[in-house]
């Protein structure tokens, strides 16, 4: 039996954020970036048998479908693709565009805080900046519950932001460096004070590892990766109120686990 959808303000934010025509200027996607994505093409690729059936899970999919067309293009027709989100209207949307792409997605209106999904059955699941609940414990809950949906030998991979990358741009860019004194960076609770996001809590580097092996992901790869893509320069510089300048650039982390 499903579970009942319960809104929140958490999940209202985001209904209201997909509705928005200028989602994509507004809103700082690592999925606009062809660098981002060879990197989910390249892991997929080292990762998973390409001649073998594939089952892959995109949760907090939003309403760009890059990662579902990435899935497509190195595992083809043998890959099924389930996606999920708590926004309808970025389901909708995301939706459209793989359907007329012909990529067949089965769509899942969840929070992962709350999954009625239980079977152990996905060979990989991937994830783009989507563990990012103001509340602590949620991000822990949604982090447990998605590592129980893979199968052993199951791969978790994708890009997590970071709060040091914040601190690290207010402290190299002179136009950032309110963000300190202002309180949208505030490192001690590992938060970011957002103007159109509200409060957003990231993991430490040191947390996550950690959390990576409570929940019995082998880490493979734990990196830094920086974002220098000109359009992440032009978003940010939407998105904070700051000079566009294509030199600066930011940074978070990409994993790639082993579910033991």
């Amino acid at each position: 039996m499903r579970k009942r959808f319960v809104t929140d303000p958490e999940n209202q934010l985001w209904d209201n954020t997909h509705k928005n025509k200028r989602y994509s200027n507004r809103v700082f996607s690592l999925l606009d970036s062809d660098r981002v994505l060879e990197k989910v093409k390249m892991s997929l690729r080292n990762s998973l048998n390409c001649n073998s059936a594939v089952r892959a899970l995109i949760p907090g999919c939003g309403s760009n479908p890059n990662l579902q067309v990435c899935c497509r293009e190195v595992l083809g027709n043998l890959v099924t693709i389930d996606a999920l989100d708590w926004s309808q209207e970025a389901i909708d949307i995301s939706k459209a565009q793989t359907d007329r792409l012909g990529i067949d997605v089965t769509y899942f209106r969840q929070s992962y805080y709350d999954l009625s999904l239980t079977e152990s059955s996905y060979d990989v699941i991937i994830v783009s900046n989507a563990i990012v609940s103001q509340s602590n414990a949620n991000n822990v809950l949604a982090m447990t519950n998605l590592a129980k949906l893979l199968k052993p030998g199951g791969h978790f991979m994708g890009f997590f932001p970071s709060p040091f990358n914040m601190l690290d741009y207010a402290l190299t860019n002179p136009n950032a460096r309110k963000w300190i004194t202002s309180g949208t960076v505030d490192v001690e609770n590992r938060m970011i004070h957002e103007d159109n996001f509200g409060i957003q809590r990231f993991f430490s580097p040191l947390e996550l590892y950690r959390l990576l092996k409570d929940i019995d992901l082998q880490v493979d790869v734990f990196e830094l990766f920086f974002y220098d893509d000109h359009r992440f320069a032009r978003q940010i510089s939407e998105l904070y109120h700051l000079s566009y300048d294509p030199g600066f650039c930011f940074w978070g982390y990409f994993i790639n686990t082993t579910k033991k």
